[in-house]
């Protein structure tokens, strides 16, 4: 009898334990994380970063986001989502310093970069500095406060490009299985569903397959080396091109690519597509990877040549 009331009240400790323990749980406040800025990235129509005296302006449009300042055109794709995405990351570590005089000992004067986010009629506006020496966090503080923090993550080598890596350098703009037709002056490639034809002469002649695709592959991944200036290519007879891809889209428009060979440089080749002004400088290797001789495009057992060679050169 008094083993079983010893165990009874063992157990009523237990029990009585493990609801204290509990209890002293649920009454530990738990710190809130806290971020430099809250933003919801998908309504964001416009990020203005300034540094050094120097003004990009990014917004979005239907299709896009494009460089508006100081020049317009398409923005790279992959860095714009880069941008976003720091933009959510800035949570603070720590407080600094609420002293104005050090500002420049963290770089969020003008030495820092100074961002403004628009949303709608919101204005967000904020100022990043240096690198903490772990090189993990950095200085940051809200434009119209004088309050430095440590944030988690670096910053200023993501937002302070120039506005020619802005750029998107893609040459094709849409997706590789937008691609139905591939025309050059010796053959003609069609894609109908997962299968592909060629013809050459007028006459079908059999086609690989995967070598179809990569030639497919390799115009949608086309992207200019730089963007020349017009000095650059002055002296080219743009009424003539050297070569000429015509690219059938899915839903119904043809598109020409224009190859210029360069007349300084015989491995480089400038760039047209369809009727844009914009041009575009690629090297001999891309131009390899998307002409190819019939030849090159058959099945191994019956290409005329063992292995493939590289398509005839233009003759300038």
């Amino acid at each position: 009898m008094k083993m079983k009331q010893l165990l009874i009240l063992v157990g009523v400790v237990i029990v009585l334990w493990v609801i204290f323990v509990l209890l002293e749980q649920s009454s530990v406040p738990t710190a809130e994380e806290s971020y430099l800025v809250e933003i919801d990235t998908t309504t964001i129509d416009e990020v203005e970063i300034m540094r050094g005296g120097q003004t990009v302006t990014l917004e979005r449009r239907g299709d896009g986001w494009y460089l508006t300042n100081p020049i317009e055109y398409r923005a790279n794709p992959r860095y714009v989502s880069q941008m976003l995405e720091k933009l959510t990351e800035m949570r603070i570590e720590s407080e600094v310093t609420s002293s104005k005089d050090r500002w420049s000992e963290f770089e969020v004067d003008t030495a820092g970069v100074a961002l403004t986010v628009r949303e709608d009629s919101v204005e967000t506006r904020l100022v990043l500095g240096k690198a903490a020496d772990s090189y993990r966090q950095s200085y940051a503080r809200l434009a119209d406060e004088e309050t430095v923090y440590l944030v988690n993550g670096t910053y200023k080598t993501t937002l302070s490009r120039s506005a020619e890596n802005w750029r998107d350098r893609s040459i094709f703009p849409h997706q590789q299985h937008d691609i139905v037709t591939i025309e050059t002056d010796e053959y003609s490639l069609y894609r109908d569903g997962d299968n592909w034809t060629m013809t050459v002469d007028g006459d079908t002649v059999a086609v690989d397959k995967p070598k179809a695709v990569r030639v497919q592959s390799a115009i949608s991944r086309m992207r200019t080396s730089e963007f020349p200036e017009p000095a650059d290519y002055e002296t080219v007879d743009w009424a003539h091109p050297d070569a000429t891809l015509r690219v059938g889209l899915e839903w119904g428009d043809e598109v020409p690519i224009r190859f210029y060979l360069d007349p300084e440089n015989e491995r480089r080749y400038y760039v047209r597509y369809g009727d844009e002004r914009t041009v575009y400088l690629v090297y001999e290797g891309v131009y390899n990877q998307v002409f190819k001789s019939p030849d090159d495009l058959k099945p191994s057992d019956d290409a005329s040549t063992p292995r493939q060679t590289p398509p005839p050169r233009p003759q300038g």
